[in-house]
């Protein structure tokens, strides 16, 4: 289940629900029909001997097997019962057997007759009431039922069961279908939406349309706030970024500003240094001419003093 889409999970489970709760439900009603048959048709034939043993009490009392007889032969008309006895003093009296004009007793029947009540034996029940004159029990009545058409109304309830589950999963399916739409497209459309973003242009203009209160809504309004604000943010984070790149360009125009100026006055303290060493050569050369003339004038000095001394002599 795991690997299967979030489609064909809503998809199965409701059609896989609806087809489950069909058959769970037609079950319980064929079964429960199966009994209500079987207890009308037991309650039907128990109706039916009480009928017949009431209409032979007088012709019991007058010894007259033909009347019950032919009261009998009205039962061909009914297809569940096979065969049936009336018995007069635990002797049968008078007998009716499906689909034959037979002059003895049924064997299944033949005898002294069963006690009142139900017998059961496959497919075929044996029903045994007591005929009653005035209070006293004068004989009995029992009939042979087959049962066989219980099986054709189980058919016909499973092949009706069949056609039913068959038009409900129909229905399921189609109804899935169009939950899962209801469902699956909203959430298609958000992962659409969260693909773009994350492998294609990342257009953060696109907002999903929002119908209803429903939690596919919710999810949608969420996705609208979460793209808004994620827009938001990076439209802050490209302007601080557009700032930040004006200040690098003016940054670094005004570095190479101050890298031009810094070059002119390092050109200027050259010529300066330069000019300051050709003043020093001139310093030099003044004082050399400083130290001769002091010198010439000391030998001066020294000549006027010695012919100063010779005149005096």
């Amino acid at each position: 289940m795991n690997n299967l889409s979030l489609k064909w999970k809503i998809l199965l489970s409701v059609t896989l629900t609806c087809i489950a709760a069909v058959v769970v439900t037609t079950l319980v009603t064929v079964r429960s029909g199966i009994a209500t048959t079987e207890a009308a048709i037991v309650e039907d034939t128990r109706t039916l001997a009480q009928v017949l043993g009431e209409a032979s009490i007088g012709a019991m009392t007058f010894d007259d097997a033909a009347t019950v007889g032919a009261s009998l032969g009205a039962l061909r008309v009914s297809p569940r019962v096979l065969s049936a006895v009336v018995y007069n003093n635990k002797t049968p009296f008078a007998w009716y057997e499906k689909n034959t004009d037979s002059k003895t007793v049924p064997r299944e029947l033949s005898g002294a007759p069963r006690a009142a009540g139900i017998e059961s034996k496959g497919k075929l029940l044996t029903i045994t009431e007591t005929i009653k004159s005035d209070g006293a029990a004068i004989g009995a009545i029992s009939l042979r039922v087959d049962m066989a058409e219980v099986d054709v109304i189980v058919t016909d309830a499973i092949y009706s069961a069949l056609g039913l589950i068959f038009i409900i999963s129909l229905a399921a399916a189609s109804l899935a279908y169009a939950v899962q739409l209801s469902i699956v497209r909203p959430v298609n459309n958000v992962v659409t939406a969260l693909r773009d973003i994350a492998e294609g242009e990342g257009d953060l203009t696109r907002r999903l349309p929002v119908t209803g209160n429903d939690e596919v809504s919710e999810l949608a309004r969420c996705f609208n706030q979460f793209v808004e604000r994620l827009q938001s943010i990076i439209a802050s984070v490209a302007t601080t970024a557009r700032e930040v790149s004006d200040n690098a360009v003016s940054l670094s125009q005004l570095s190479r500003e101050n890298e031009r100026e810094i070059r002119t006055q390092q050109t200027e303290i050259q010529h300066i240094v330069g000019a300051v060493k050709e003043m020093a050569g001139v310093v030099q050369d003044v004082t050399v001419s400083v130290t001769e003339t002091a010198d010439r004038s000391l030998q001066a000095d020294s000549a006027a003093s010695a012919g100063k001394t010779l005149v005096v002599n």
